[in-house]
């Protein structure tokens, strides 16, 4: 993957965030606008009045996903009974879509090293995990600190005093079993550079 193609990869993560937040939050406030058009309720009537208890049936030992509170319910539903193949592929939609399958496989081909888990070199390997590259390896001397926690991309409270590197791949392969992952704790110095930044990668990121 050479420099322009690693750059367009952050701002489409970046960028194909921002669009599906916008898009969400404008096709709710579009529904929410057309149902108060459209449905109209006289001074004799009240929403508790349809509400009925009764009306709520069990599906299949499960609440009916209407009366649940979790909005995700119905992904998690559908999440259980999907093969670990499908659920990578709907995970990277829109990824695909962005790059076209020829860009996707480039992609998913490529092995990155990112030496240093900063505020930006943390976000990148961040990004680079969403977008389904094939292998990552993190490098990184230091421990997560509180001090850290206002740059660290991923790690928490309950992480502070554990190694950067073994903190993030923790939550990448939560995030995307599918990437590989390797974590070396160390500093990065000319005398290790050949051994650290061995393997044939893609690029990597200093």
């Amino acid at each position: 993957m050479d420099n322009k193609l690693f750059i367009a990869a952050l701002g489409a993560g970046i960028g194909a965030a921002a669009t599906y937040i916008s898009t969400k939050v404008s096709s709710t406030k579009k529904r929410k606008s057309d149902f108060t058009s459209d449905v109209q309720f006289d001074n004799d009537t009240t929403m508790a009045d349809d509400n009925d208890d009764n009306d709520v049936k069990p599906i299949d030992g499960h609440t009916s996903l209407l009366a649940s509170a979790d909005p995700f319910a119905k992904d998690k539903l559908n999440l259980s009974s999907m093969l670990e193949q499908e659920i990578f592929d709907e995970q990277m939609n829109r990824t695909m879509l962005y790059y076209g399958e020829n860009g996707f496989k480039k992609l998913r081909e490529s092995f990155v090293i990112v030496v240093g888990l900063g505020g930006v070199g943390g976000a990148a390997a961040h990004v680079l995990l969403r977008s389904g590259v094939k292998k990552i390896r993190l490098i990184d001397p230091d421990l997560v600190t509180i001090s850290s926690l206002n740059r660290n991309v991923l790690a928490a409270r309950k992480d502070v005093g554990r190694s950067k590197v073994e903190t993030m791949k923790s939550y990448f392969n939560a995030i995307c079993p599918e990437v590989e992952v390797e974590a070396i704790q160390t500093f990065f110095s000319a005398e290790v550079a050949d051994t650290l930044l061995g393997g044939n990668p893609t690029i990597g990121i200093l």
